[in-house]
């Protein structure tokens, strides 16, 4: 599915904003969104949000994360 305008897209965790670093990649790819966590951890733990805004409008999706331990070396 495309949207045109092209939407302004933003990542929140925990009601505050992400934005790209070491921890995180956004991409943006022939119209479809990600957020990659890196090595994730206890404190990725929580509400994730995505939000995208155009001019005619605005859309969420959400979902909760659990991170319940550690996988093995060499596991992901």
């Amino acid at each position: 599915m495309t949207c045109r305008p092209e939407p302004e897209v933003q990542w929140f965790h925990n009601n505050i904003r992400i934005k790209s670093s070491k921890h995180y990649d956004l991409e943006h790819i022939k119209g479809v969104y990600r957020l990659i966590i890196h090595e994730v951890n206890p404190e990725d733990a929580g509400t994730w949000k995505c939000e995208a805004t155009n001019k005619y409008g605005q859309t969420w999706c959400s979902c909760e994360l659990k991170v319940i331990g550690k996988s093995s070396e060499g596991h992901q």
